[in-house]
């Protein structure tokens, strides 16, 4: 389960997730969202992963000319 770029307010219950490649649930830069109750199993690289942009972020920072 992938909940892609500023997703907020889903809940994700009673899921069972099994051999996921990455990851059974990737949160990326989502906030308020509910994970509740699900089954991960077998998650190659990691079971759960959260990522997102921080205030270094390239979307965020500018450089100001004179």
């Amino acid at each position: 389960m992938y909940l892609d770029d500023n997703t907020g307010g889903v809940d994700v219950i009673g899921n069972i997730v099994v051999r996921a490649h990455r990851a059974a649930i990737h949160l990326h830069n989502g906030r308020d969202n509910h994970v509740e109750n699900n089954i991960f199993i077998d998650g190659k690289l990691h079971q759960i992963e959260c990522n997102g942009w921080t205030g270094a972020h390239r979307y965020w920072t500018y450089t100001c000319r004179p």
